[in-house]
């Protein structure tokens, strides 16, 4: 230690504190980190206006889970009973062991002795493209969430994973949506059910128009607005839907 200044390893010390305390930091916030909620979405028949749905809810504290549909959706005023298209609806617990399930009314079920998790499997009908159901056919799928998925209660804030699985004859069905996307472009993230349910997806061939907005009070934030279409018109007819669509957003801005 002879001509070196105590000080020098005062701070070294400090800092591999510093650092240990990081590090412990990190493990205690992984280990409490939420398992997230797993979506995944099939489409084996199109044709019959179906599609199926499995959800996986884990880590579940010893208690009964109250699954639900809801029965409205974001920008709608009007009450819609979604659960009513569901079809042949399942519930099985940890390792598909037996649940004990109850309807506890109209779209609530109440599922006892899962063991921790609880595995939900149903298929739903859709046959409108109104954005306020959900619309399936042999050439796309327009979904509004809320109509199309089950969710469970206290797991609201947890992160989403969704995965879609194209029909077995799919040609050129690709994905828009405001959920984030990940490297698989069939597979997107949510952090919360709130975002998760006021996310429509179009699934299936589309051709889409980008503009970019910039906003007047931070002129170097300029979003991009991707406007994807299924549709059978000419790209001149979706030149001018898009265009006014773009006059829409722009005085929105303006207006705001």
């Amino acid at each position: 230690m002879k001509g070196t200044p105590v000080y020098r390893h005062v701070h070294l010390i400090t800092k591999s504190l510093c650092l240990g305390f990081v590090g412990l930091s990190c493990l205690v916030l992984a280990a409490q980190q939420p398992t997230e909620l797993v979506y995944q979405l099939s489409f084996p028949a199109p044709q019959h206006r179906w599609l199926e749905v499995n959800v996986e809810f884990s880590d579940l504290i010893d208690e009964p889970l109250h699954v639900r549909m809801s029965s409205a959706s974001p920008g709608r005023y009007a009450r819609h009973e979604f659960s009513k298209n569901i079809i042949d609806i399942s519930f099985t617990g940890v390792g598909d062991s037996s649940v004990t399930v109850q309807q506890r009314g109209v779209g609530h079920w109440e599922i006892k002795d899962h063991g921790g998790a609880v595995h939900v499997q149903y298929r739903i009908f859709g046959d409108r493209v109104d954005g306020t159901y959900l619309g399936v056919d042999s050439t796309h799928a327009h979904l509004n969430l809320p109509a199309t998925l089950v969710w469970a209660e206290g797991l609201e804030s947890r992160a989403v994973r969704l995965t879609l699985t194209p029909p077995p004859d799919a040609i050129d069905w690709n994905v828009a949506t405001q959920l984030f996307p990940t490297t698989d472009p069939l597979i997107f993230t949510a952090p919360n059910l709130a975002y998760l349910l006021d996310s429509p997806i179009e699934y299936g061939p589309f051709s889409q128009r980008i503009f970019n907005v910039r906003d007047p009070e931070v002129p170097a934030y300029q979003p991009r607005f991707r406007v994807a279409v299924h549709h059978n018109g000419t790209s001149e007819e979706l030149d001018l839907f898009a265009e006014s669509v773009e006059r829409i957003v722009r005085e929105t801005v303006d207006f705001w």
